[in-house]
């Protein structure tokens, strides 16, 4: 899916784009709907050229043969594991100062 980065637009070169142009004579003699397309398109033409477009990276895309309930589970099992692990360490550290006294 590709999208716009505006984090890294030139927002000073639309700036200086938009400003160069000649407003007064743009707009006169049309109607609110003319004048209004006609400011529409000059600001989406300066974004396009000043605001690259990202890519997803192939890890942020979704997986849609995983479900919500199977990342849930293994989520809910990965944390199970880690609290299973801090409780075997827990009780190997205790035993070993234990057997210290």
């Amino acid at each position: 899916m590709k999208r716009e980065n505006y984090f890294k637009g030139n927002y000073t070169e639309i700036k200086d784009e938009l400003s160069s142009t000649n407003w007064e004579e743009e707009l006169t003699n049309k109607n609110l709907d003319d004048a209004w397309r006609n400011l529409a398109e000059s600001i989406k033409k300066s974004c396009d050229k000043n605001i690259p477009i990202s890519k997803d990276s192939p890890s942020q895309k979704k997986r849609p043969y995983v479900s919500k309930s199977a990342v849930r589970a293994l989520r809910q099992k990965t944390l199970e594991m880690e609290d299973l692990q801090n409780e075997e360490i827990e009780q190997r550290f205790r035993s070993l100062q234990n057997s210290q006294k």
